[in-house]
């Protein structure tokens, strides 16, 4: 009846673990490793394991497993609702989908590839959670 999941620091597998040639992923993937009892892993049969995700996305996913259909308010998504992109980012810029993997200027407004605008709307909508949590 337990979920586990373990994840883990990008700056502790640099260097460490090489996923494949892209250079974008070579220092910046991270592990995400869930196990899932019976009874759980039983109502997703089509679990995507490639899917684009950050450590945004871990606590939605673990809610959704977990809360039986609680409201809840969170920046990232489900990992397992196949019906929506997923974005993984970091901190340095590095965006991803299913598609394709870019490094951006985060803060260069002028860039209006869907990348930064997603970027810099989810910092924003963090921002904003943030300054009311301290009200």
């Amino acid at each position: 009846n337990t979920i586990v999941a373990i994840t883990a620091d990008n700056n502790t597998l640099d260097g460490i673990m090489r996923y494949d040639d892209n250079i974008l992923f070579q220092s910046k993937n991270i592990p995400f490793l869930l196990y899932l009892p019976t009874v759980l892993k039983n109502k997703y049969p089509n679990i995507n394991l490639d899917v684009a995700s950050s450590h945004k996305d871990i606590f939605p996913t673990l809610y959704n497993l977990s809360l039986n259909k609680q409201k809840y308010i969170a920046i990232g998504s489900n990992l397992l609702d196949n019906k929506i992109t997923h974005y993984g980012f970091n901190s340095s810029g590095i965006i991803t989908d299913k598609n394709q993997t870019l490094k951006i200027n985060p803060f260069d407004t002028k860039n209006q590839h869907q990348f930064s605008k997603i970027y810099r709307a989810t910092l924003g909508v963090q921002e904003y959670l943030i300054q009311q949590m301290l009200k």
